[in-house]
């Protein structure tokens, strides 16, 4: 797939866009998807139209082509996959957390930047936030907490990113991409911007402006020795 280059757009285009109404549109979006519930005389038609439209691969699907089974828009859209589609070699130490097109991937510059597409980068801190580890007590009970970024690689490792882009055919869960503990969650309100890998090489910083969710987790590369504090 040729790669998505950054062709940054003219900045009124840019706040003419940040005005339309998208949180309006995506609560509809929403209503339409997950509230409506299809008619059984409407689901063959209304959904077979739409996996034909989205090219999306049904033969891998839980319940196939039984459209009946979806009641709405929305339980097709995040249709169950079959056992075996998804296959994970019992050697691998991370696997991917989602069906998708790679829009870039590669390390992590040592000034903190990553890659949104070809000619464009944003600031890791900036996506992932001030990560502040959970509480703990110091030797005399109390409470300490540390703010600093805790973003940097360890000794002899470098951070590599990886960003995945699901069209709306896309088998739309996710998983974890290894075995791993989550210690922190958290929400960032934001803009609901497309991305689409045409509109990200249009706005900059677009991964930075969007509402997102972020994991923050320890995971080791070999759980049979957890000598080492883990990644």
């Amino acid at each position: 797939v040729e790669p998505v280059e950054a062709k940054p757009i003219a900045l009124r285009l840019l706040q003419a866009y940040e005005q339309m109404p998208l949180d309006f549109l995506s609560r509809l979006d929403g209503y339409i998807l997950n509230d409506i519930t299809l008619p059984e005389w409407a689901r063959e038609p209304i959904i077979s139209w739409y996996a034909h439209m989205f090219q999306c691969k049904i033969f891998e699907a839980e319940k196939g082509d039984e459209w009946n089974e979806y009641k709405t828009l929305g339980e097709f859209f995040r249709r169950r996959l079959k056992k075996d589609a998804r296959p994970i070699h019992e050697n691998a130490t991370l696997t991917s957390p989602c069906d998708g097109r790679v829009l870039s991937c590669g390390p992590i510059e040592a000034s903190g930047k990553l890659e949104q597409v070809k000619g464009a980068s944003y600031l890791l801190k900036d996506f992932l936030g001030n990560y502040i580890e959970p509480s703990n007590e110091s030797g005399n009970g109390e409470t300490v907490k540390s703010e600093t970024y805790k973003y940097v690689p360890k000794k002899n490792t470098r951070l590599y990113q990886c960003t995945l882009y699901l069209a709306p055919g896309d088998y739309h869960c996710f998983h974890a991409p290894t075995d791993w503990n989550v210690m922190l969650r958290r929400h960032f309100i934001g803009k609901l911007l497309s991305v689409g890998p045409s509109v990200m090489g249009k706005i900059p910083h677009l991964m930075s402006l969007n509402e997102r969710v972020i994991y923050f987790g320890k995971w080791h590369p070999d759980w049979d020795s957890k000598a080492n504090q883990g990644y």
